[in-house]
This record gives structure tokens, sequence and C-alpha cells, in this order.
């Protein structure tokens, strides 16, 4: 055998053991990734089960809590408790859970004390935020109810009052029917003796009624009489005035008379012979003499009309005198 043929022999073995060790090393690469598919998959599983355990498993707990409360259902336990986000989220909702059952349990409270007729009741709880305005008008209804309870006893109260009185009248109106009954007949055995009264105190009435119409009648008359007698005494207070006038002019005429008469004195004593002061004295004298005289005369017929309009006065007065006895009797 050549050495052509030894080599071509040594690189056919070399070229099937090559082979073979690549269809070897094909055989182990499959078979390492379907173990690492396989391992990567229980992996996967561990992991998804972690995963499940620790999150969709509190929030499907947090979740249900949730749709429990939105039904108004506040006795839910939330169990899951965590240092993580999840576990804060919890822990707000617990306490928020708590925080309503607290809000609930003291509007219970309220309205059983409000079922036993007690309408001053106070909080126990401190309410935060938006739920203020809920205790806000919970307090208005509370002090509400309170004045409607109030208004209501006081109707109550006179409600009782009110029978109370009622059964007294009653009580007392049939005493009266009982004492009625004996009364009609007093009455009955009256009614003859009061329309013969009716009758005599129609025929006085008549009576009454001319007398009457006769005394109208006197009335005016002596209203016109001392209207006459007023004026007679304006015309006798206006008589008067006059007098009082003329009179103080005579008072006042004779005191300068007076002067003069001392003044031509003098002068005639002093003329002498020469009379011609005494003269321009006398002329003085004897004018106001006039006047004087006028004066009086005037004094004289104010006078008279004074005395007449008093008799009128008088006349009138007595006329009125007589009017009003006759109005008396």
């Amino acid at each position: 055998m050549s050495i052509a043929d030894k080599m071509e022999d040594e690189t056919n073995k070399e070229a099937d053991q090559a082979i073979l060790l690549s269809n070897v090393v094909a055989v182990i690469g499959g078979v390492a990734i379907v173990l690492f598919i396989v391992i990567a998959s229980l992996i996967s599983k561990k992991i998804g089960a972690k995963i499940t355990e620790m999150i969709i498993e509190p929030l499907r707990d947090i979740d249900n809590v949730a749709k429990d409360l939105a039904n108004g259902n506040l006795h839910s336990e939330l169990t899951y408790h965590s240092d993580d986000e999840l576990g804060t989220l919890a822990h707000s909702l617990r306490k928020s859970i708590r925080t309503l059952s607290s809000y609930v349990d003291d509007i219970k409270r309220s309205m059983q004390e409000f079922s036993h007729g007690n309408f001053d009741v106070k909080p126990e709880v401190e309410w935060k935020g938006d739920f203020e305005e809920i205790l806000h008008a919970f307090m208005s209804f509370e002090a509400s109810m309170a004045d409607l309870v109030k208004h209501l006893q006081r109707v109550a109260d006179q409600v009782a009052e009110g029978s109370e009185q009622i059964a007294s009248s009653s009580t007392e109106l049939a005493e009266g029917a009982t004492n009625q009954a004996a009364s009609v007949e007093e009455l009955t055995a009256s009614l003859a003796s009061v329309s013969e009264r009716v009758a005599q105190n129609s025929q006085n009435a008549r009576e009454i009624s001319g007398k009457v119409n006769e005394l109208g009648t006197q009335l005016d008359e002596s209203n016109g009489k001392m209207g006459e007698m007023v004026t007679s005494m304006g015309e006798i207070e206006k008589a008067s005035k006059e007098i009082s006038k003329i009179i103080e002019t005579i008072n006042q005429i004779a005191s300068q008379t007076n002067l003069l008469a001392l003044n031509a004195s003098i002068e005639a004593a002093r003329a002498g012979d020469a009379g011609k002061g005494f003269a321009v004295v006398a002329d003085q004298v004897s004018a106001l003499a006039a006047q004087s005289a006028e004066a009086a005369k005037e004094s004289a017929s104010l006078i008279d009309t004074s005395v007449a309009a008093v008799e009128k006065g008088m006349v009138i007065a007595n006329d009125t005198a007589s009017q009003l006895g006759v109005v008396v009797d």
C-alpha cells in the first residue's frame, strides 16, 4: 500500500471521527437545550407562584374587601400585612374601614338615644374631612328634632289643659242644665208678668219720647237765648272800653283845666291893668271846658247805651233761666 493510500485512509478515519464527534456534540447540545428549557420552565413556574403569592393574592384580598366596603359591609377582615406598598395600601384600607365603622356606630348610638327621647347627644369620635359636613347636617337635624319635640310637648300640654277645662265645663254644663230646668218653670210663670210690664214700658216709652221732643225744642230756644245774651254782653264789654277811654280823656282835660286855671290866676295877679295874658289863659280854659262838655256828652250817651245793653242782657238772662227751669222740670 502506498503512502498516498495510507494518508487517504487516515484522512477518512479522521473525517469519520470528526463527523461522529460532531453528531455527539449535536446530541449533547440538544439534550442540554431541552434540559435548559425544562429547568427554565420549572423556575418560571416557581417565580410565577411566588409573584402570585406576593402580589396577586394580596391584590385579590384588597379588591374583595374594597368590594364589600362598596356594598356597605364594614365587617370584612383584611389579614394581609407587609412593609411594601401593598402592605401600606392594606393598612390604609383597614384604617378607613375602622373610621367608617366608628362613624356608623356613632350615628347608630345617637339614633338609639333619639328613640328614647334624648335629643342632646354629642359625638364620641372625631369627624374629619368631608365627613364634618355630615356631622354638621346631623347636628342640625338633632337641633330641629329637639325644637319639634319641645313644640309637640307644649301642644300636648295645651291639649291636656284644654281637656281638663272641657271636662270641668262639661260638669258645670250638666249642673247648669239641671238648674236651667228648674229656672224654666219660674221663667214660664214670669212671662205673663213680663208681658204686662212690656206693654206698660211701651206706653211709658212713647210718653218719654214726647217729653224728649219737647225738651229738644226748649233746648234749641235756650241755646238761641244764650247766643243773644253772649252778643249783648259783648256790646256791654265794648261800650265799657269806650267809656274807660272817655273817662281817661276827661281826667286829662280836668287836669289841664286845673293847671290852666292856676296859671290864669297867677297871670291875673301879675297883670294888674294889663290883662292880655289873662285873656289868653281864659280862652284856653274856655276851649278845654268845651272839650270837657263834649266828652261828658259822649260819656252820657255811651253810658245810656251800656245801661240799655245791660238791661237787655238781664232780660235775656231771665228768659234763659226760665227756659232752663222748664227743661229741669
